[in-house]
């Protein structure tokens, strides 16, 4: 299994970058909304359903958390199974077509 992901790093939106127009690619730059986001929606129902935020915070913590709480969330459900190894970062598709 591989997935393709355009940006450097995991997180999506929740990855906050400065960059805005193109990367230095020359790649379109993902919407980030701002660095300083909030979920306007709760965590329970961002919550993946075999890693809870209190078991990676190791506590209950508010429903809605800030940006840099999501992706801190994010990279460690990713690194809690090693998931990298099966990502190609920096990899932009363009076109797929089906055997």
């Amino acid at each position: 299994i591989v997935c393709f992901e355009k940006q450097a790093s995991w997180g999506g939106l929740w990855n906050f970058t400065w960059r805005c127009g193109l990367d230095e690619h020359g790649e379109p730059v993902h919407g980030s909304m701002y660095r300083y986001l909030w979920s306007n929606g709760p965590k329970e129902c961002l919550e993946f359903g075999d890693y809870t935020f209190e078991e990676h915070f190791g506590q209950n913590i508010p429903s809605f958390p800030p940006r840099q709480v999501l992706e801190d969330y994010i990279l460690g459900r990713a690194k809690k199974d090693n998931l990298e190894k099966y990502i190609a970062f920096h990899t932009a598709v363009r076109y797929v077509e089906e055997d």
